[in-house]
Parts: structure tokens; sequence; C-alpha cells
């Protein structure tokens, strides 16, 4: 089950004593971790990528909250958390930060992905017609992105919401504030069924009419029980709000 929101904590309680004397796997630790398997290249049809160990199989994730509609989300790179804010007088108003992730169905299991990196480069474009000789100009796109993914049954609480916080604050202090928000996503590894830690492969997005972009993306992924995630001011590591998710995800 979902746990409760918990506003206005002073310092982050972590579970037990064993999990605060295990080594911690940061954002830069996964993403070296991803750009090693990321650079493999088989040598013919017959290799088969080496397995990478890990020093630890729990992490801690910082990832920025941008405002909402800022230059760094105009992107197909989705999923990151993003912040609104609405004056309701010259010395009140709400601060709103929402995190969504992203997912998918596949078969009986969701997939839930948290982004970790994701960059991206424009191309060239091309025009595609269409029986009735309707134009339409496609812009290639490219990303090389690392994601955390949760698989979890259908039917079990989804993760893609996995916070939305409000934070009753003035402008004059959420102007300080927003500068210095973010997310901290705390959760433990697991393995796929290859008893691999992470997999990489290349997607590419389906080209129609309706599409304006064709997007290739280079794709690495860390199978994850994600068991909290905690809204955190940087200045003073004082956390504005947290979520915690109780259920472990399916093996």
């Amino acid at each position: 089950m979902l746990g409760l929101l918990a506003i206005n904590c002073d310092v982050p309680i972590l579970a037990n004593e064993a999990q605060q004397s295990t080594p911690l796997l940061t954002t830069q630790d996964l993403i070296a971790i991803a750009e090693t398997q990321r650079a493999y290249r088989p040598k013919d049809a017959f290799d088969f990528a080496p397995n990478v160990s890990v020093i630890s199989n729990r992490f801690v994730v910082e990832l920025p909250v941008k405002m909402a509609g800022a230059a760094a989300f105009e992107t197909q790179c989705d999923g990151f958390p993003f912040w609104s804010y609405t004056a309701t007088s010259s010395d009140a108003g709400s601060l709103m930060v929402h995190y969504t992730g992203g997912g998918t169905v596949v078969g009986s299991r969701y997939f839930t992905t948290v982004p970790v990196m994701c960059t991206e480069r424009v191309g060239s474009s091309y025009v595609v017609q269409n029986a009735f000789g309707v134009k339409t100009r496609i812009e290639r796109r490219y990303q090389v992105s690392t994601m955390l993914v949760s698989v979890r049954p259908v039917l079990a609480p989804p993760l893609d919401a996995l916070l939305f916080a409000t934070v009753d604050v003035s402008p004059a202090d959420a102007r300080t504030l927003t500068p210095n928000l973010f997310l901290r996503v705390e959760g433990e590894l697991l393995k796929w069924p290859d008893s691999s830690f992470v997999k990489c492969g290349v997607e590419k997005t389906a080209v129609d009419m309706r599409t304006i972009w064709d997007v290739t993306t280079e794709l690495c992924s860390f199978r994850t029980y994600v068991q909290r995630v905690s809204l955190v001011d940087r200045r003073s590591a004082k956390i504005l709000a947290e979520k915690s998710f109780a259920e472990r995800p399916e093996d």
C-alpha cells in the first residue's frame, strides 16, 4: 500500500540501522555503471555483454526540480519533476511540485520508469506525405537515457504518481526556495530475469502523420524497488514532503 504524505519533517528517517551502514549508490554511480554497459560493443553475434558488479544494491538519486515549462523540459526527455507557483496575496501563496515519472502496461505488468539522466540533441529533418498528399515535417532527435524501472502487477497501486506536494510559502520565500529544491529517490536495486542489474538497448519511436518527432533513444534501465521519494530544501536538508511505497515489486 502507499504510505502517507508527511509534510515538514526535519530530518530523513532510514528504515533501520542496517540500511544506514550499507553503502549507497549515487546518481553518478548509476550513470557510470550504465555508461560502462552502454559502451559495450559485441564482437560478433555470439558475444555476450559482461555482467556489471555493484558495490551495493541500495541507491539514492537526486533530481533537480525545475519550473514548469522551463527550457530544460522542452524536449522529449520526460518524467522529471517540476514546480509551479500561485500567489494568493503579496505575502502568501502555494508552491506545487509534480512528479509523475512514466509508465507503460505490458501484459499483466505495469512498468514505472524514473529518469536518472537524459540528454538530447536535435538532428536533421525530413518530410513525409500521406496518400492524400498532405505533408508533415519530421524532426530527428537523439537521446541518451538512464532509467530506474519498477515492475508491478497492473492491479497494484500505481507508482507513476510518485509525488504531488503543495507547500504554503510567500512569494519572497518561494523565490529563494525554488532554485534549491531537489527530489531524493531512495530504493533497492533488483535483478532482471537474466540476473543482470542493468539492461541497455536502442528504442525508436514509430513515425506517422500525427507525430512531428523521430526519436532514437539509447536506453539503459535498472530494475528497482523505489521505497521513498522526498522533496528536499538543499540549503537546510529539510524534507518538505515525503511519500513511501511499502509494497515490494514483482520478482
